[in-house]
């Protein structure tokens, strides 16, 4: 006895069999009549099904049932009934009892099921073709990359489909090579040509009665139909044209060339023969290095990296040709290498009460950098949270020494919030104290505290008439006031935080708070950036409430309490604040701004993703956005300052930088980080160098110089 699954049968007494008796399945279904032996020429299907009965407090008494059929096909030897009985009889072979029963005593819930097999009666119906593509008598079949196909009305025996069964002739009679393949699931053949038909040709397609169903039924008459074939060759258009450039890399005089370059030249269509490929310096040596060559590219790559500062030329010689002979004489294209980096990167001491921390603050006193505040995010258990720095240091770059921060009457632990120098005291405000690490359920705090670095004392902030509470804020010192602008309250709930338009000056003199005016204000917004230009507060960027870049700002003025509006017209705008460089120069305010895009390699023809850049210049004098010259190799740069005319803008995440010099319009990138990259670093300038520490994965700091 041999027992097959047949999927896809689906039983219409699935409700019955929930709800009525389990013995009426079988019992008395026969046809009566005495015990025959027959020659088994039929399968018989036998449908098992299962029903549920399921009970609890809540829902009650429910039934469902699921059935799945199978086929039991007789050996030739095997004495049969001529009627159901002879199912009926096979039945205890292959099960072993009616009914299992399982219980679950969870929450005082019962789960039973039962277990039945039907005997159905032989399937005697022949198959139908109900389907066939392309029909009779159509035309424009195409003559290539198409199949004929033929559905029939019940799933079919898939081996009785071959190239003898399913066949294809041309006008002749001739037999079309091919392959045959039926699919079950949607119950039809196909056959596909081995080669391409021939053009505006009639095709006849045949199907024999020696295809069957699962039940061995054929089909009751041979099918055939006829079509035909498209009847439009295409015309071949003789190539006289001459193979075109589509890209060059480097470009031709480009000036941001980086050493690891590799040159390549893409055409339009494959080349039949490139000629000599060869690099060569300013002074005409060639450059060591391996050609090859693709079907339409060539490449060149040097052996050694590049020089910094350098001239080179590619230079394509002999017969260039594509397939069909036709010849192009290309001209040499010259690009020069990125200029030589500049800076010296210096470690600095390191402290075992400082750890290793982001969305931290760094201050300049004039002698010392003042780290606060800060953490790391713990992931090592199910939920990850936030865990504050609870020590905070103060460096001495003369002795490169550390000391400790007092905590005694310092402000709670926290980050996201602003720290800034008065001249005497570093004032540290707002923030959140919450430990999750998302923004989904930040808790904003409208406290602070002022520390004096010569007593290490700290002294607490009154809350009456103080900003709101708030996190990615902006904090300036105008030399006797702090100003607070902007920024997002925090309430534990998403939906609830609040992008804020408003601010307070806050005077440590009286420790008393007052509010901003509102009149000509820019629009609510968080991480804006802002700094103080010795008169005037300048408010730039920023991710107003529909959480799409802020290209607007604003200036402020303390002594009038008055907004003014900053040109639209040539502002910075496409990019991301978060990753921009804000500086003021004295006479300008400079923003450099990187975007992540997806950039196309024309010599590959990949998609990648890759920084592009724009530089905006704000002149105070004549209130008007200029553009700058972009950098070569732009990237995300959070960290940024001005030291010495120049605007100075790193990346911790890509450990690269570059210094902007305003009387000569030109960009130098900066020597890569001796410390590696990392994130979340802060930056602070230190007289004559810059000082950067920590992030997320380090405890580190490094001095640059020029």
């Amino acid at each position: 006895m041999k027992i097959s699954q047949q999927p896809g049968k689906k039983t219409i007494s699935i409700v019955l069999l929930a709800i009525l008796p389990l013995f009426a399945a079988c019992g008395g279904g026969g046809n009566g009549g005495g015990q025959k032996i027959v020659t088994p020429t039929k399968t018989y299907q036998i449908r098992q099904c299962t029903t549920y009965r399921r009970t609890d407090g809540l829902t009650g008494i429910s039934f469902w049932a699921n059935c799945e059929d199978y086929t039991w096909e007789p050996r030739p030897d095997e004495p049969l009934f001529n009627n159901l009985e002879a199912c009926e009889a096979r039945i205890s072979v292959l099960k072993n009892t009616d009914t299992y029963v399982y219980d679950n005593s969870d929450d005082d819930k019962a789960r039973r099921w039962a277990q039945k097999l039907f005997c159905l009666e032989p399937d005697t119906t022949p198959p139908t073709l109900v389907s066939r593509s392309p029909a009779a008598d159509s035309s424009g079949f195409p003559i290539s990359g198409s199949n004929v196909q033929a559905g029939f009305s019940e799933n079919m025996e898939a081996a009785s489909f071959d190239t003898t069964t399913f066949t294809l002739e041309d006008p002749a009679g001739t037999f079309i090579s091919g392959t045959v393949v039926y699919y079950e699931q949607i119950r039809e053949a196909r056959f596909t040509p081995v080669e391409p038909l021939n053009y505006n040709t009639m095709y006849t397609a045949r199907l024999s009665t020696g295809i069957t169903d699962n039940s061995g039924n054929a089909l009751r008459t041979e099918q055939v139909w006829s079509f035909t074939t498209k009847d439009d060759a295409p015309v071949v258009i003789p190539d006289n044209e001459a193979p075109s450039i589509v890209a060059q890399l480097p470009e031709t005089n480009s000036i941001c060339a980086a050493q690891d370059s590799v040159v390549s030249i893409r055409f339009d269509e494959p080349i039949g023969a490139f000629g000599t490929f060869t690099l060569s310096d300013s002074s005409g040596a060639r450059v060591d290095g391996t050609a090859t060559f693709t079907e339409n590219m060539a490449t060149y790559t040097p052996a050694l990296p590049l020089d910094y500062d350098e001239i080179y030329t590619a230079h394509l010689e002999g017969d260039i040709a594509d397939e069909a002979g036709n010849t192009i004489t290309l001209p040499d294209w010259s690009f020069r290498t990125e200029l030589t980096p500049e800076g010296t990167w210096t470690s600095i001491a390191t402290s075992d009460n400082v750890a290793r921390r982001e969305e931290h603050t760094a201050i300049w006193t004039g002698n010392e950098m003042i780290v606060w505040g800060g953490g790391n995010i713990v992931h090592n258990t199910s939920f990850p949270y936030f865990s504050y720095a609870t020590n905070h240091g103060r460096y001495d770059p003369a002795q490169d020494a550390w000391d400790n921060v007092s905590t005694l009457n310092a402000p709670e632990n926290r980050r996201r919030h602003t720290a800034t120098w008065t001249g005497t005291e570093m004032i540290v405000w707002g923030g959140t104290t919450d430990q999750c690490v998302s923004n989904d359920c930040l808790f904003a705090t409208n406290t602070g505290g002022r520390y004096d670095p010569a007593t290490n004392t700290w002294t607490p902030m009154s809350t009456v008439g103080a900003p709101s509470p708030r996190t990615s804020h902006t904090a300036v010192w105008t030399g006797s006031e702090l100003i607070i602008w902007g920024g997002l309250h925090g309430s534990g709930v998403e939906e609830y935080n609040i992008e804020l338009g408003d601010g307070a000056r806050y005077n440590p003199e009286t420790d008393t708070w007052s509010p901003l005016s509102m009149v000509n204000a820019p629009s609510a917004r968080r991480d804006q950036k802002a700094f103080f230009d010795g008169q005037q507060m300048i408010i730039s960027g920023g991710y107003p409430v529909d959480n799409q870049l802020a290209t607007d700002g604003a200036i402020y003025d303390p002594v009038s309490d008055t907004w003014l509006v900053l040109p639209s017209d040539n502002a910075p705008g496409g990019g991301s604040l978060k990753w921009s460089s804000v500086v003021s120069s004295g006479t300008d305010m400079l923003v450099w701004m990187p975007a992540l895009d997806w950039n196309y390699d024309q010599v590959t023809g990949e998609w990648y993703e890759a920084f592009t850049s724009q530089t905006r210049r704000y002149n105070y004098q004549d209130q008007q956005w200029h553009t700058v010259v972009d950098a070569c190799n732009p990237a995300a740069t959070p960290v940024a300052v001005w030291l010495n005319g120049r605007l100075l803008s790193w990346s911790d995440d890509f450990n690269q930088g570059q210094s902007y010099d305003e009387q000569l319009d030109t960009w130098m990138p900066i020597t890569p980080f001796a410390g590696g990259a990392r994130r979340g670093a802060t930056a602070v300038v230190a007289g004559d160098s810059v000082i950067v520490w920590g992030g997320l994965t380090s405890s580190t700091g490094y001095q640059l110089t020029f």
